[in-house]
């Protein structure tokens, strides 16, 4: 999928012209995962992406690895090998806001708010402008994107879910190897 990169500076925002082109692997309503370095999707049961790719970034020592620890998602935990799950949200849905979720979710909530969004962890509550952020329905559908070189890709493991109003559009043909391919779904 082509789209314009949607976050800066922490922030979501649009930069028209700002043009990536990831694969998709998590749609509205998905909830995508890492285990060992191998993608996941619950409502999808075969390889996302390449996995050569992801076999190596899994055989690869940590401390190897650039950016291991996920910016967006560091107090979660999460890696680069091993992450989530993390619901990809869709347009109507409601979900319960605790600590871990405004974490994940900060640029998203942030964006659709335009309030700043904190947490704490000790007490599991999540604020927007000091004020408890108990449930949040979302107003956009939103997309996980993942490049092909897995170990050094930037991909919505480090900067985020990529709203629909940022999708320009679907790749159908690609060029590999000075020949042209249709890219099969």
């Amino acid at each position: 999928m082509v789209f314009n990169f949607p976050n800066h500076g922490g922030k979501l925002s649009f930069i028209i012209n700002n043009v990536f082109c990831k694969r998709v692997i998590g749609l509205p309503g998905d909830s995508v995962s890492a285990v060992d370095g191998h993608y996941r999707n619950n409502n999808f049961s075969g390889a996302l992406g390449l996995k050569a790719e992801q076999d190596r970034l899994q055989q690869m020592p940590d401390s190897l690895i650039w950016g291991f620890w996920l910016p967006p998602y560091e107090d979660t935990g999460w890696n680069l090998k091993n992450f989530g799950p993390i619901y990809i949200p869709r347009r109507g849905d409601v979900v319960s806001v605790t600590a871990k979720e405004a974490a994940v979710y900060q640029i998203l909530l942030e964006w659709e708010l335009g309030k700043a969004v904190t947490w704490d962890w000790q007490e599991g509550g999540a604020y927007a402008e000091g004020k408890p952020l108990a449930r949040h329905r979302f107003q956009h559908d939103y997309y996980f994107m993942a490049g092909d070189n897995v170990v050094n890709s930037a991909d919505s493991r480090y900067w985020g879910l990529v709203p629909e109003e940022y999708v320009i559009g679907v790749i159908e043909w690609i060029v590999r190897d000075k020949k042209i391919h249709r890219v099969e779904e």
